[in-house]
């Protein structure tokens, strides 16, 4: 798709460390790379900066968004849930009945993406 030059634009959306240096990679000088996944303090991963400024990578962070944008997100998890592997994202599951220790352990930075079954 890139003729092996790398991408113009990367996106970061799993909160997994490692996927925001594996994503480093796969850009080609001058390019974008939004992370949005990454939230969680204290999460650490090795890369060497040397490539961010070899390539002249430019990181756009985005920590919030719009309240509309969760329907929208919720719509695409339930229209696409047998296509991706969306479970491997989430490290945290709890019932309905225990949504308290879910946040909680949010709260607490036990679990990055808390899952609810209903």
């Amino acid at each position: 798709m890139t003729n092996q030059d790398g991408a113009d634009v990367g996106m970061e959306l799993t909160g997994v460390p490692d996927a925001f240096s594996e994503g480093v990679h796969l850009l080609t000088g001058g390019s974008r790379y939004v992370s949005i996944g990454n939230v969680s303090l204290g999460k650490a991963t090795s890369f060497d900066p040397g490539l961010l400024t070899r390539k002249a990578i430019n990181i756009i962070p985005i920590v919030r968004h719009h309240p509309w944008y969760l329907k929208k997100a919720l719509d695409f998890l339930s229209n696409n849930i047998d296509k991706y592997p969306f479970e491997d994202m989430v490290d945290g599951e709890f019932t309905f009945e225990n949504i308290e220790s879910a946040l909680e352990s949010s709260v607490k930075r036990e679990v990055n993406r808390a899952f609810i079954v209903f």
